[in-house]
């Protein structure tokens, strides 16, 4: 058995990707003007993140979801044609549906701020590769969905792995990983698309220091293109933010007044989570999200 979208699910997922196509880095329109001027072409699929297949067998799985949730719209994302077959070659083993789920709010965010007149730049981190490192054998990879949980015993890297990932962007989080023996200097490379493809990377293979390249163009600093914000400041020792209100202030140059007027005015009108609020936890000011 199979869960087809209906003519309204496929509508409807192309009315909120704005019948563009959601992979990042593609954006193509896909309704015009047909040979028939009585006629609309629309050269857009409706592409199931999960499986069509009840059986679980075609591309991604079924992800244990029963078949009225494989053909509601959560489950379909509007893609052109030639992406539509691009997600899917290799038992879609490329595009993950968290990987699609990513893409899709990504895309959507978008475009409701297009709607609203509202112009800023929208991004999405991709991947991370560790290249070389003092720690792991081999190149680790990690594809970026919208929320990403890293864990595992003390001491076998996570928060190395997140220093590395940070150091793309501010090379304070690369000091304590100087490394003198060329054999495990540290070499990770970051994709990310805005919402064109790109990529930046970080090593010290051929320095003590690192020296960073965008687009395979050399730079002396790092391009910035990407803004880290780790929970942990630089100090001896490590010591962790005193709150999560002051981490955010910090992060985006605002009064912390201004970032709790922000929650209020968020707080339904998001397609991303439903409330954010910051709250008291004995010394602590911690903050909250109900998706």
């Amino acid at each position: 058995m199979r869960a087809n979208f209906t003519a309204k699910i496929r509508g409807l997922t192309a009315q909120r990707a704005g019948y563009r196509c959601s992979m990042p880095g593609c954006d193509r329109l896909t309704i015009g003007p047909a040979a028939d001027p009585a006629k609309a072409d629309n050269t857009g699929i409706a592409a199931h993140i999960y499986t069509a297949a009840h059986s679980g067998r075609g591309p991604r799985g079924h992800g244990d979801l029963s078949l009225d949730e494989l053909r509601s719209s959560q489950n379909a994302i509007w893609l052109c044609a030639d992406c539509a077959a691009l997600v899917d070659k290799r038992q879609g083993a490329d595009y993950s549906p968290d990987v699609l789920h990513s893409y899709k709010a990504l895309h959507e965010t978008r475009i409701a701020h297009e709607a609203a007149g509202v112009h800023v730049p929208f991004g999405w981190v991709h991947k991370a590769t560790v290249r070389s490192s003092p720690l792991f054998s081999g190149s680790p990879e990690i594809v970026f969905a919208k929320l990403n949980l890293i864990i595992g015993a003390n001491s076998v890297g996570k928060t190395a792995l997140c220093e590395w990932i940070a150091g793309v962007a501010n090379p304070t989080y690369l000091e304590r990983w100087e490394v003198k023996n060329p054999g495990s200097r540290l070499s990770v490379k970051m994709e990310y698309f805005s919402p064109d493809p790109h990529h930046i990377d970080v090593d010290c293979l051929s320095q003590v220091f690192p020296r960073y390249t965008m687009d395979g163009v050399p730079m002396l600093v790092s391009a910035n293109a990407v803004n880290a914000v780790f929970p942990q400041r630089i100090e001896e020792g490590h010591q962790e933010s005193f709150s999560d209100l002051a981490l955010v202030s910090e992060a985006l140059r605002l009064h912390p007044y201004e970032i709790q007027a922000l929650c209020d005015e968020l707080a339904g009108n998001s397609n991303v989570f439903e409330k954010a609020w910051f709250e008291k936890v004995e010394d602590r000011c911690v903050l909250r999200v109900r998706e």
